[in-house]
């Protein structure tokens, strides 16, 4: 959901800063394209690196990201948000990659299956919801500050599972 509501919302999200729509559409274009390359690279890099760490810290990344906006406005701020969370999407791939290497193939489209009920509703309920903030307060700022919470509570519970993940990989 938080992909979502950052994603559906990013134009406003950076008109309320004031930039312009033009340079707010670059600067949608630039995640996009970031997130395409972040998500090859780092994919490649995953099956070399302890996934949960690397998910782990991607998504504290994720919290510093949602801090930018909060402290500051410049179009220079606002790209390094950009830059930040666009490794956000690549931890989907890696999310599965744990999953996958946790419960082996056996249990991997159940797993896959009933996540996929949670992302669904997700991403349907986060820009709903950071809309209705948006119109209750004029502002995101209550929904980065959210944000930061989701992503750093994501972030430890991918960085609690190092261990299991190292033993479910040890023979591999």
């Amino acid at each position: 959901g938080s992909y979502h509501a950052i994603s559906v919302h990013f134009v406003p999200l950076m008109v309320w800063k004031g930039l312009t729509q033009a340079e707010a559409a670059f600067l949608l274009c630039l995640y996009a394209f970031l997130g395409m390359g972040a998500t090859l690279v780092l994919g490649w890099f995953a099956d070399k690196a302890n996934k949960p760490k690397l998910t782990a810290l991607i998504l504290f990344t994720a919290a510093v990201a949602m801090f930018l906006p909060i402290v500051g406005s410049s179009f220079w701020t606002l790209c390094l948000f950009t830059v930040f969370f666009a490794a956000v999407e690549t931890t989907f791939p890696l999310g599965w990659a744990v999953v996958g290497d946790l419960f082996g193939r056996t249990h991997y489209a159940k797993f896959r299956g009933y996540m996929l009920l949670f992302y669904t509703c997700g991403g349907v309920l986060g820009p709903v919801l950071a809309g209705a903030i948006f119109d209750r307060w004029g502002t995101y700022e209550p929904l980065l500050w959210g944000l930061i919470g989701v992503f750093i509570v994501a972030g430890l519970f991918f960085a609690s599972l190092n261990r299991s993940w190292q033993n479910a990989t040890r023979g591999q």
